[in-house]
């Protein structure tokens, strides 16, 4: 299994997980430059990483670069629901997006 990706509140209360049973994730993410996209250069991929509120708004900036590196529609679709499971962490200070390590 590889990174999931789960929307959660402050007590740690999974909403909603995205798995990545295909382990697509660390090929589209690959090691990106820390300067250039320090929210993407910081999910370790084998332990959790939590973004909140605050994070999410740049981690969606740095987020969209990814789309480019697709090759398929299943590549492409797993990074969509990231980005609206990313996007619904917005709506509530007490969500966070945790990125999940294998």
């Amino acid at each position: 299994m590889g990174i999931c990706v789960a929307l959660e509140t402050e007590s740690h209360e999974q909403l909603a997980l995205i798995g990545d049973d295909r382990n697509l994730l660390p090929k589209l993410i690959g090691y990106p430059d820390s300067t250039q996209f320090p929210m993407l250069a910081s999910i370790d991929r084998y332990g959790d990483t939590v973004f909140n509120r605050v994070q999410i708004k740049r981690f969606l900036a740095e987020w969209e670069t990814l789309f480019s590196n697709t090759n398929t529609s299943e590549e492409n679709s797993l990074l969509e629901q990231i980005k609206q499971l990313s996007l619904s962490s917005l709506n509530d200070v007490h969500l966070y997006v945790v990125f999940i390590g294998d």
